[in-house]
């Protein structure tokens, strides 16, 4: 895959959580939800974070990079990052690779979860001796689980790519 079509994706993704923090700033901080986004790995977590922190915004946040990989104390730095930006009434922004239960332990309130429609893939050729990463457009399974993630309660389900696109995912 040419990165082209990532740095496009990360710019739509920085100008939604733009547009949502404009919109969350004409809210008092109980009425904000948290946001869930679905990345295709880490590297693109530390990227967006980064930029999101350049932009000039009203509303209070804390950023939390979370997957299956991270050591414990990661871990525990994370989850006591997590309880800090709730006591103060922060939005939290998690950033993820992967579907996992323990995202709930972010938070019960996600309003928006962004889907970027790509994962990371890992391949490993038996004859070359190495493993290739690549990015691949998600499944429609994965698809419908990322978007079904905040079921718990009412919120959007922003899809970075065409309902055209969505059909024609492999099952």
């Amino acid at each position: 895959m040419k990165d082209e079509p990532l740095k496009k994706l990360k710019t739509r993704l920085l100008r939604k959580l733009n547009d949502i923090c404009d919109e969350y700033s004409h809210y008092n901080s109980n009425q904000q939800g948290d946001i869930l986004i679905f990345l295709p790995n880490i590297a693109d977590a530390f990227f967006l974070k980064r930029e999101l922190y350049k932009m000039k915004s009203k509303v209070k946040y804390k950023v939390v990079i979370w997957t299956d990989y991270l050591q414990d104390t990661t871990v525990q730095r994370n989850k006591e990052l997590i309880e800090k930006a709730t006591k103060k009434g922060y939005v939290k922004i998690v950033m993820t690779d992967i579907i996992s239960d323990s995202l709930s332990l972010f938070s019960d309130k996600y309003d928006y979860v962004l889907d970027s429609g790509y994962h990371t893939s890992i391949s490993y050729e038996l004859k070359e001796d190495h493993s290739h990463i690549t990015v691949d457009p998600i499944t429609r399974n994965i698809a419908n689980q990322r978007a079904t993630f905040y079921d718990y309660k009412e919120g959007f389900c922003n899809r970075f790519y065409s309902f055209r696109y969505y059909t024609q995912l492999q099952d």
